[in-house]
C-alpha cells in the first residue's frame, strides 16, 4: 500500500500552486516540531500530530480564490467540465437508477439536482447520486500519484449544497480545489 509521508504531501501541495514556498516550510516545521506528539492507533500505526491538522485547516479556512494562480484556476474549470461530462454521461446508467430507487424511500424534500435526470432529491442523496453518476463508467479524472479520483466527491458534494445554500462561481471554484 502506498504511503505519501508529510514532505511529499506538502511539496505536492506546493507544485499544484495550493500553497507558497514559505507556508510549505511552515508546515513541515510545525510538523517536525509536533512530531514528538505522535501517538499510535489501536492497530499501532503512527497517526499524525495535531499541528499538521490545524496548519492545514487553518490553510482552507483562509484560503481565497484570488490567491489562487490563474493555472490553478483554468485546471479547476477544466476538472469541473470534465467531472459534469461524466456525471451526465453515467446519469442513465442501471447503477444510478437502481441507487435512486433504493434511496426514493428515504429521501427528504427536493433541494438539489441529479445531473442528467429529472429527479430531484434531498441534498445528502443528490450528492451521492451525481458521485455515482461520475464514477459508474471510471472515466472520471484520476490523480496517478495517490490513485484517487479527486473531483468526483468533491464536486458532487459542493454541487449539491451549492443549489440548496446558493455560492458564487469564484467560491464554488475555490471550493472545488481546496476540496
Amino acid at each position: 500500500m502506498f504511503q505519501l509521508d508529510r514532505r511529499s504531501f506538502v511539496r505536492a501541495l506546493t507544485l499544484t500552486g495550493l500553497v507558497s514556498s514559505a507556508e510549505a516550510s511552515s508546515l513541515v516545521t510545525s510538523a517536525e516540531a509536533n512530531s514528538k506528539s505522535v501517538t499510535a492507533s489501536p492497530q499501532g500505526d503512527a497517526l499524525p500530530a495535531k499541528g499538521v491538522t490545524r496548519s492545514l485547516a487553518r490553510y482552507v479556512v483562509s484560503a481565497r480564490t484570488e490567491d489562487l494562480p490563474e493555472s490553478v484556476r483554468k485546471e479547476a474549470t477544466r476538472t469541473m467540465l470534465n467531472w459534469v461530462g461524466c456525471a451526465v454521461g453515467g446519469s442513465r446508467h442501471e447503477t444510478v437508477d437502481n441507487a435512486i430507487g433504493a434511496l426514493a424511500p428515504f429521501s427528504g424534500p427536493a433541494q438539489a439536482s441529479v445531473l442528467g435526470r429529472g429527479e430531484r432529491m434531498d441534498v445528502l442523496h443528490a450528492a451521492l447520486m451525481n458521485g455515482i453518476s461520475s464514477h459508474v463508467f471510471d472515466f472520471d479524472d484520476t490523480h496517478l500519484k495517490t490513485v484517487i479520483h479527486p473531483a468526483g466527491p468533491v464536486a458532487s458534494a459542493i454541487l449539491a449544497l451549492s443549489e440548496y445554500r446558493p455560492v458564487s462561481g469564484r467560491d464554488f471554484l475555490n471550493a472545488l480545489v481546496l476540496g
